[in-house]
């Protein structure tokens, strides 16, 4: 004999979060990727003057580009500006540290440097051989950080 349809139960199991009322909560990072809009320097957006931005550059080329040999004599600060504005705030992030100057918030120019890092290593279009110049001079930074 066959059993009958209404005989058969059938037992569903689902997940409270599927059944609440409430909508799923998304986990937010506190960085926003800007992937359409190039990475300004740190003199266009006014964080520093040209004259710092010079000065901190001589003073990463004053010794730490040695630790760092990834530079020629064709890398100047034009030439780095023009070319990779990532590049040049790396650079001028390492400069403003080993220079102490106090004229400036040091940890402002590593936040902004680590945020635009954080949106080129997400970005593939982003990706150049100055975007890994600019990961090897952070990644000198947070060396000299440790020695200290």
């Amino acid at each position: 004999m066959l059993a009958s349809p209404q005989s058969h139960r059938s037992i569903t199991h689902s997940s409270p979060s599927l059944t609440s009322d409430r909508p799923l909560k998304r986990k937010r990072s506190h960085f926003a990727l800007q992937e359409t809009a190039p990475i300004p320097d740190f003199i266009s957006l006014g964080i520093l003057s040209e004259e710092q931005a010079i000065h901190y550059f001589h003073s990463f080329f004053e010794g730490c580009d040695r630790y760092v040999p990834i530079f020629d004599a064709s890398d100047t600060f034009s030439s780095i500006r023009s070319r990779c504005s990532l590049l040049l705030n790396a650079v001028c992030a390492v400069g403003s540290g080993v220079s102490q100057d106090s004229s400036v918030d040091i940890r402002l120019l590593h936040f902004q440097l680590k945020r635009w890092l954080t949106t080129v290593i997400l970005s593939p279009r982003m990706q150049s051989v100055e975007t890994v110049q600019a990961l090897l001079v952070s990644l000198h930074i947070n060396i000299l950080m440790l020695s200290r």
